[in-house]
């Protein structure tokens, strides 16, 4: 029977966990690694910083959207309250106003994929040296 990679992995790991001294040298090496290649953002260039921060903001925005975008469904989903199933016209009032507030939104900057290429540098302010 083949395994899937999950499995192969959590059997690695497994393997390796009963070699406690090599396990303990294992995640000792990845802690230092990990430290040699953390960037901190006062380290990074003006240009780096601009462009980590631009995309810290675009994916801040496309998750506030998704959770908009949730809570909207799952207001959607939820029952309507005795007053809406008495009057019929109310939910059509509803309905009509959510529409209009929400045909205006377009969001053409959320894809953040090309960010750091050189070809797709954004514009930014000159720094005075």
């Amino acid at each position: 029977m083949l395994l899937t990679a999950a499995e192969r992995q959590s059997r690695y790991k497994e393997k390796h966990k009963l070699y406690s001294e090599k396990y303990e040298e294992y995640k000792r090496k990845k802690r230092v690694n990990y430290h040699t290649k953390k960037r901190l953002i006062k380290d990074l260039t003006p240009q780096e910083k601009y462009n980590a921060r631009t995309i810290w903001r675009l994916r801040k925005k496309n998750l506030r959207q998704n959770r908009n975008n949730l809570n909207r469904l799952l207001d959607d989903m939820t029952p309507p309250n005795s007053s809406s199933i008495l009057i019929p016209e109310a939910d059509a009032m509803v309905a009509h106003e959510a529409f209009q507030n929400t045909s205006h939104r377009k969001n053409d900057d959320t894809d953040i994929s090309g960010i750091n290429s050189p070809q797709n540098m954004l514009p930014h302010k000159k720094l005075s040296r």
